[in-house]
C-alpha cells in the first residue's frame, strides 16, 4: 500500500504542477500536521492525504479503527474512496464475511461504486455460486456480485457439465459458465462431451463448441469424435467434421470434411 501511495503522489505532483502552469486550481495533496476528520473519516498525523479535483477526499492512512457499511479498516491502513464518498478500496481489520463470502484481513479488498466486492481474497473454505473454492483464493467478482471465475477443490457438477478440480471456471456476468475443463465425459444438450477437455458457452447458456467423446449424429449428420463442434447462441449447428458421408442439401460430402452452416441452418460449405 506505501507503494501505491507512493504512485497517487507522483502523480498528484505531476497533476499540481500542471495546474501550477495553469492556474486553474490549488494543490491536490497534503500531508497533515495532526491527527485531523476529512468527511467524517479520522486521519493520521504526517501521512499523505489526496484530494479529487472537486475537493472531495481520494486517499488517506487512518488515525483509528474505522468503521464503514458494518466493515472495520484498522488504524495505519490506507483508505481509497471513490469521489462519491463510497468506499473503493481498504485491507480488513479482522476476517470479515460479506455478500456471504469470508474475506481475509490484511490483504486487499475492493469495492465497486454500487457497493459490491470488485476483488478479494477469501479468508476460508467457501462455497460460492455453488463451487468448493480453497481459502487463500484471490477471487474476482462483477460489479452485479457474480464471480467471474473461480477454481474448484473437487469435480463439480453445474450446468450440466462436470467440471474438472483446480481448473479454472469462467463465468459472464450473468452467472452463466464461459467455459470449463470438463472432468468427466458429460452429456449435456444432447451430446456427450469428452473428459479432460475445454467445454465453452454463449452467455445464454447455450453450447459454443466442445469436443465429442463418440461419433455423434445431429440434423441427420454424424459428426467425428474427437473433433470440435460448434454452435451459433440459437442452438443451430454452426460447424463440426463429418464421421460418416452424407447428403446435405443435394450435395454429396465425404468423411472427414468440416461442414459449415449459417445460422438460420442453411449449409454454407
Amino acid at each position: 500500500m506505501r507503494f501505491l501511495l507512493a504512485l497517487f503522489m507522483m502523480n498528484a505532483f505531476f497533476v499540481s504542477g500542471l495546474t501550477a502552469a495553469n492556474k486553474k486550481q490549488e494543490t491536490s495533496v497534503v500531508f497533515l500536521e495532526k491527527d485531523t476528520e476529512i468527511q467524517g473519516i479520522p486521519l493520521k498525523a504526517k501521512e499523505m492525504v489526496v484530494y479529487y479535483e472537486s475537493g472531495k477526499l481520494q486517499v488517506g492512512v487512518l488515525a483509528k479503527d474505522f468503521m464503514i457499511c458494518g466493515v472495520t479498516f484498522p488504524a495505519g491502513g490506507t483508505l481509497i474512496l471513490f469521489e462519491s464518498g463510497k468506499i473503493k478500496e481498504g485491507m480488513l481489520k479482522d476476517d470479515t464475511v460479506i455478500q456471504a463470502v469470508p474475506f481475509k484481513s490484511g490483504k486487499p479488498l475492493l469495492f465497486y461504486e454500487n457497493g459490491f466486492v470488485e476483488r478479494g481474497v477469501l479468508a476460508d473454505i467457501s462455497i460460492v455460486q455453488g463451487i468448493k473454492i480453497e481459502k487463500n483464493t484471490l477471487l474476482n467478482f462483477y460489479s452485479n456480485g457474480n464471480v467471474m471465475g473461480v477454481k474448484p477443490m473437487e469435480d463439480v457438477n453445474i450446468q450440466g457439465g462436470t467440471w474438472k478440480a483446480g481448473k479454472i471456471i469462467s463465468f459472464y456476468e450473468n452467472g452463466i459458465i464461459q467455459r470449463g475443463t470438463l472432468g468427466a465425459d458429460s452429456s449435456v444438450q444432447g451430446v456427450l462431451y469428452k473428459e479432460k477437455t475445454t467445454l465453452e458457452f454463449h452467455n445464454n447458456g447455450k453450447v459454443k463448441t466442445g469436443i465429442p467423446a463418440s461419433d455423434t449424429e445431429l440434423n441427420e449428420m454424424v459428426f467425428k469424435m474427437g473433433k470440435p463442434i460448434k454452435f451459433f447462441a440459437n442452438g443451430q449447428l454452426e460447424s463440426g467434421t463429418l464421421a460418416k458421408d452424407c447428403i446435405i442439401q443435394s450435395k454429396k460430402i465425404k468423411a472427414g470434411k468440416t461442414v459449415t452452416f449459417k445460422d438460420d441452418g442453411t449449409f454454407k460449405k
